[in-house]
């Protein structure tokens, strides 16, 4: 328990809802930036099959 109120005290303290909060936030940027990378593929797909 003292470790957690020393880092309370510590301007760098974050709670664990600040946490879970950021990581739901970089999971969320992640999954997007792969959506686009699937479109963008399956687009690419397209051009290759109606050039042909």
């Amino acid at each position: 328990m003292n470790k957690i109120n020393q880092d309370k005290k510590s301007n760098n303290y974050e709670s664990p809802l600040k946490q879970k909060g950021k990581k739901h936030i970089n999971v969320g940027k992640i999954s997007k930036k792969n959506k686009m990378i699937l479109i963008n593929k399956k687009n690419k797909v397209r051009e290759n099959i109606e050039k042909n």
